[in-house]
């Protein structure tokens, strides 16, 4: 499953439905230790950022998600995705310069 998010200048992240950053679903950003969804009608507290992702596409979202640190020419991107998207990435230009592993 290709999906990413992508940090944005607010410090939102941008949940996309593929490798993204376009094809943005939505936005979430941590409060007061919970996770919310931009504009949601519900306002509905998240434990965590990929449940908050996770009801925003509306799909679970597979393990092995981590942090990345991306660069292509002078543009730098702070992306959480899995291992098989972010190769996906590097093929559109990115280049890896950092990786948190989350497990």
């Amino acid at each position: 499953m290709n999906f990413t998010l992508w940090r944005d200048v607010r410090g939102y992240w941008a949940v996309c439905d593929g490798p993204g950053p376009l094809g943005v679903v939505g936005y979430i950003f941590g409060d007061n230790g919970k996770w919310r969804i931009e504009k949601d009608e519900q306002n509905r507290p998240f434990l965590d950022y990929l449940s908050a992702a996770s009801a925003l596409l509306g799909k679970e979202l597979p393990e092995g998600v981590h942090f990345f640190e991306l660069k292509r020419g002078e543009e730098i991107a702070f992306v959480a995705t899995n291992d098989e998207t972010a190769k996906r990435l590097q093929t559109d230009g990115w280049t890896t310069t950092a990786v948190l592993r989350s497990n």
